[in-house]
């Protein structure tokens, strides 16, 4: 289950081409009609899984989730984000590391 998020501006994400306010549909909120639109200056956060939320909690209230190619490139070499080196579960040892036994 993906643990980390990051909280970007949805100015920020809509300079993804095919992020369009029409299109992100509020997937997951509870009472969807009651949920107001999202603005430039509003806070999403990015999860590891590269979905967008407007809860930091992974699944809730999912605004954007058309993960492609495309948006993974644009989540790494445009919002340059990454999960940290530390937080890495299923990491292996780095390069050049040796693990303690």
């Amino acid at each position: 289950m993906p643990n980390y998020c990051k909280a970007y501006l949805v100015g920020d994400l809509m300079k993804y081409p095919a992020w369009s306010v029409s299109d992100v549909a509020v997937v997951d909120v509870a009472d969807s009609e009651s949920a107001s639109p999202l603005g430039e200056e509003d806070v999403v956060f990015l999860h590891e899984d590269l979905t967008v939320t407007r809860s930091m909690w992974h699944g809730e209230d999912v605004v954007f989730d058309a993960v492609t190619p495309e948006w993974q490139s644009f989540c790494r070499d445009t919002l340059e984000f990454a999960v940290p080196d530390d937080l890495l579960t299923d990491a292996a040892p780095k390069a050049g590391s040796e693990e303690v036994q």
